[in-house]
């Protein structure tokens, strides 16, 4: 935040009398008390003021960015979960591999993009207001998001390769038992269930905890 010393008698748009009010460049305009042992100006008033050059329009576009980054990574996560479901009920292997190169799309492009801009704004906003990144809940936050990212390209989207590939080479046919049972299986289904609260968890430290 930048101040600048003004005097009084610049145009700003308040009410006669008043000793606040607003510059017609948008800046805010606020008493300081004179500072003390200060020698007076001739010609000035018994207070000054200082023009304050807010960051208030900085801050809101970071935090839409951050905002917009949470809903992606939502979205993602439902569009994800949806379609491992679908898949998991189909007859038809194409049908199966329809949603599955669904699946891929979502937790390649949709979760690492919501994931990159929660990140990015996320780390802007924490510099912008000042708090420290050794602050347990900014990188308790920070570990779950990477930490998932590299869980679900590492584990879950190989698997998910995988199955992509067998359904494929089954062509028009029908599921068998063997493709079904791999996609219903323990194992990445439990991960895909982890990820999902590993984004949940993140995003509440990010919301809940700077204003608790």
């Amino acid at each position: 935040m930048q101040s600048v010393a003004v005097d009084v008698a610049e145009p700003f748009l308040g009410t006669k009398g008043s000793a606040s009010g607003e510059f017609r460049d948008g800046s805010a305009l606020a008493m300081v008390p004179p500072e003390t042992g200060a020698p007076a100006r001739r010609g000035a008033s018994e207070s000054s003021y200082t023009r304050v050059e807010g960051s208030g329009d900085v801050d809101e576009w970071l935090l839409f960015g951050h905002i917009l980054g949470a809903f992606v990574l939502l979205a993602a996560t439902g569009l994800t979960t949806g379609a491992a479901i679908a898949a998991g009920r189909a007859r038809h292997a194409v049908t199966v591999v329809t949603l599955l190169d669904l699946q891929l799309w979502s937790e390649r492009v949709v979760t690492s993009v919501g994931a990159a801009l929660v990140l990015l704004f996320g780390t802007l906003l924490v510099n912008e207001a000042g708090h420290d990144f050794g602050e347990p809940w900014i990188s308790a936050a920070y570990a779950l998001l990477i930490g998932a990212l590299a869980v679900d390209h590492a584990v879950y989207l190989r698997h998910v390769r995988r199955v992509r590939d067998e359904a494929a080479a089954l062509g028009e046919s029908t599921v068998t038992e063997e493709l079904r049972r791999k996609l219903r299986a323990p194992f990445p289904t439990a991960v895909g269930v982890l990820l999902s609260a590993a984004w949940l968890v993140a995003l509440w430290l990010m919301v809940a905890k700077p204003g608790g």
